[in-house]
């Protein structure tokens, strides 16, 4: 386990006590903008009255049509024309997965085009594309039949192994497949604006039911999206969900219960940020808060359990000079003074550091974090700094914007 990773459990365990009981949350929302031939990833929208609090809701985009091993995915229409589509996130693994219909593109963080696979049954046009991060497998459906398959290798250009299917019932054309950890079940949504969910052996769990958003959120019944927070979702016995219908999305529990907000969903109804988007997906990345005074903040990986090669970054820091890690349990608002610089972290834990920061102004400290029951808990919240002294021409002091993620399930 890296030195940072030991620390934070260290801190968490001294620390849980004094916890809230709903620790605020925030991580980011994948969607796929087919026209533009894009990825979007999103937060908030902002509160204004906790200072801008999450840095949404637009936070980066990537093309789908990039050079690769395989060739790229093409546009596609978006709805409510079209059911075409999907995007799912890997987050063990931190890669980004697009269907266009007739393939599944897979991307790293960056957005490099690593394989893609024809659609298997060949021929089949895809609507909804989940994956099972833990285990690496896919689920996705035509809109009439659901497959589970394993991925060919990075790439390979093969299709992926089907090892599974079944066929749900109530649901209208199914749009999107999400995958509940640790529960062993499958979330479905369909035209019908319908929500149900199924084992993986393909035996009913929740029987399709309306969605809170329907009615509290104006979505339209021909639902394009669904997401699991695996974060919010830990220690409730119905997983946090996200629909959508490609234009709106409703934050609520499963079943058609509403939920409270979080840090980054402050709101039950949100507008999405992009394009009309043919599907969604959640990812565990870690997400940037406030603006700070230089230095850049930044994470490699997503804050599962377990996610070896997570990292923090810090980019644009003084050359040469000295950073620490400061470590809280929340974000301040309005954000006190750190040497005349913003500090953003509240419930302030500690400082890890200091850490050499090179000539080129970088560093960057492994904190890979380990499986469930490993040390840190699920659904806790961490919000991280970096306090920058430039060792030469005074000491003077800066800071970066605020970092927060929460340890969820893969």
């Amino acid at each position: 386990m890296d030195r940072l990773c030991v620390l934070l459990v260290l801190l968490v365990a001294a620390s849980l006590a004094a916890l809230p009981p709903c620790a605020a949350r925030g991580q980011s929302l994948y969607g796929v903008d087919g026209l533009a031939a894009k990825v979007d990833q999103s937060t908030g929208p902002p509160l204004l009255t906790m200072c801008g609090y999450p840095s949404g809701p637009l936070i980066g985009s990537f093309p789908l049509g990039v050079a690769g091993p395989c060739p790229a995915p093409a546009p596609f229409p978006p709805p409510p024309g079209s059911l075409i589509g999907d995007v799912a996130t890997d987050t063990i693994n931190d890669r980004l997965l697009v269907t266009d219909g007739p393939s599944i593109a897979v991307y790293d963080a960056a957005g490099a085009l690593l394989n893609v696979m024809p659609s298997e049954p060949a021929g089949v046009l895809l609507t909804g594309l989940g994956v099972d991060s833990a285990t690496g497998n896919l689920w996705y459906t035509d809109g009439a039949t659901v497959w589970g398959a394993t991925p060919s290798a990075p790439g390979s250009c093969a299709p992926p192994t089907v090892f599974t299917s079944f066929a749900p019932a109530g649901l209208g054309t199914v749009t999107d497949v999400a995958v509940s950890p640790g529960a062993g079940l499958l979330y479905l949504c369909g035209t019908s604006g319908k929500v149900a969910a199924y084992t993986t052996a393909g035996a009913a769990a929740i029987m399709p039911y309306t969605p809170h958003g329907v009615a509290a959120c104006g979505l339209s019944t021909a639902l394009t999206g669904i997401a699991i927070d695996t974060a919010a979702s830990c220690n409730f016995p119905l997983p946090k969900l996200y629909v959508s219908d490609g234009f709106k999305v409703s934050y609520e529990f499963a079943g058609g219960f509403p939920a409270p907000p979080t840090f980054y969903t402050r709101f039950p109804c949100t507008l999405y940020a992009g394009g009309p988007s043919q599907g969604l997906t959640f990812a565990a990345r870690p997400i940037r808060f406030g603006s700070g005074s230089g230095p850049q903040i930044g994470a490699i990986g997503q804050s599962v359990l377990p996610s070896p090669m997570f990292a923090i970054t810090l980019d644009s820091g003084p050359a040469g000079g000295a950073a620490w890690l400061g470590v809280g349990f929340g974000a301040a608002c309005p954000a006190p003074s750190f040497f005349g610089q913003p500090f953003y972290l509240a419930s302030f834990v500690g400082a890890f550091g200091p850490f050499p920061i090179s000539a080129a102004g970088t560093f960057t400290l492994p904190a890979g974090l380990p499986p469930v029951g490993g040390g840190l808990p699920c659904g806790v919240s961490i919000y991280a700094q970096w306090l920058c002294k430039d060792m030469a021409g005074g000491g003077a002091w800066s800071t970066s914007q605020g970092l927060e993620f929460t340890l969820a399930l893969p």
